[in-house]
């Protein structure tokens, strides 16, 4: 993936600069194709985004790189089998698994999907081929608002011309064209609009689908004391809540036949469905507010760390249901351990480093979602790889500059 990638072009880029260096790097990966988030995450009208994978390619023809598809590590190879035959160990492979509601209901109904799924889905990935999605209903539920929930959203409510232009998967191209009644997409989140997750960009891109209206309630706004509140905000937050705003204007007067809900303060509470036939039928939901005088001078809401600070209750014991045929699970997701032999942090979930050195393990370094936990987009990645690279360069280069590979 991503992280493994660009981490290669900045070992190349600087092993390589000094004559006496020897560098070969082998890249293992449990698909048979590489490009990981690239290929099989971003949303397939982001072509903008995928571009990268050219720049991927070239370091993948480069003599001095190996690739090795449909490896299991873990399983086909072991880590210390690994650094026994390397000098340094990149740990790259994201996050496998994803986060769970924990509620009642979750693992019963059909038409419940996780997000991890259906992107896998839309994105054409080997192991999604027996993925099963009822589409011929009006009313989809996506629980959990980042980027993630608003491509799943851009997919479900695009016209299927527009999809047919993109990189979408054949299979479920055919299945959209053919089956797709969806007209109402519901996006809820458990924190409110100050702490919405998915960011300007996806935003103003659902927003600009013709015949879809972006909805929010505008009293959510009152309830934050807005006029005072989004100049205290910094500048990215404030342009996404402004841009909220002015959604919020715009959909009271809005004539289009499909739209997109964008619901804030609702903590999920249980799944529902009937119990005869195994269908989904949407989900329950608590009310929270924020518990915070919005009025007071001195509260700071210039930087996410105040923001993540704000603090949540109960609304008064007041539940909401909303109904939906399609329930779609998009609360991000979670790294693991594919080797026992490797530090893991459980709590944390990730891989124990100081700058991608894996703490307590000879050899073994880390980047991407494993070193820092899976947030961010993939540009983040940059930064992640060149702290690794430039660690594994001066833990293999002696005090005297010369270095140790050859």
């Amino acid at each position: 993936g991503p992280a493994a990638l660009y981490t290669t072009q900045y070992l190349l880029k600087h092993l390589g600069l000094n004559p006496s260096t020897k560098i070969n790097v082998d890249i293992y990966e449990k698909l048979p194709v590489p490009f990981g988030l690239v290929r099989y995450g971003v949303a397939p009208d982001h072509q903008d985004v995928k571009n990268v994978i050219k720049s991927f390619t070239d370091t993948l023809r480069n003599e001095q790189v190996n690739f090795f598809g449909n490896v299991n590590i873990g399983t086909d190879l072991r880590i210390n089998e690994l650094l026994d035959a390397y000098n340094c160990v990149v740990l790259a492979y994201g996050s496998h698994s994803e986060n769970y509601l924990n509620v009642p209901g979750e693992k019963e109904f059909s038409n419940f999907v996780s997000a991890k799924s259906f992107v896998s889905w839309y994105n054409g990935v080997p192991e999604a081929d027996g993925f099963k999605l009822n589409l011929s209903c009006k009313r989809a539920l996506i629980i959990g608002a980042g980027n993630v929930s608003l491509d799943i959203a851009r997919i479900l409510l695009s016209p299927t011309d527009k999809l047919s232009r993109t990189d979408i998967s054949h299979g479920a191209l055919e299945i959209i064209k053919k089956t797709n009644q969806i007209e109402h997409v519901a996006i809820v989140a458990r924190r409110g609009l100050l702490n919405a997750a998915f960011t300007l960009k996806e935003l103003r891109e659902l927003s600009k689908i013709d015949g879809v209206e972006c909805k929010l309630d505008a009293s959510q706004f009152d309830e934050i004391e807005y006029e005072r509140t989004v100049g205290k905000l910094a500048r990215p937050r404030k342009r996404l809540v402004e841009f909220m705003h002015s959604l919020a204007t715009k959909s009271a007067t809005s004539s289009a036949k499909k739209r997109l809900e964008l619901m804030f303060m609702r903590t999920p509470k249980e799944i529902l469905g009937s119990r005869e036939t195994k269908a989904v039928s949407g989900a329950s939901f608590k009310l929270n507010k924020y518990d915070v005088a919005f009025s007071d001078p001195n509260l700071k809401l210039d930087d996410e760390k105040h923001l993540n600070e704000l603090k949540l209750v109960d609304d008064g014991g007041r539940e909401e249901r909303i109904d939906a045929d399609l329930v779609i699970r998009s609360i991000g997701y979670k790294n693991v351990n594919i080797d026992e032999s490797i530090p893991f942090d459980k709590k944390q979930g990730v891989v124990p480093n100081e700058h991608g050195k894996v703490l307590g393990k000879e050899g073994l370094y880390c980047t991407g979602w494993i070193k820092r936990g899976p947030r961010g987009v993939i540009v983040d990645t940059t930064s992640d790889a060149y702290e690794t690279a430039h660690k594994i360069c001066s833990n293999l280069t002696d005090p005297a500059g010369t270095s140790l590979l050859a």
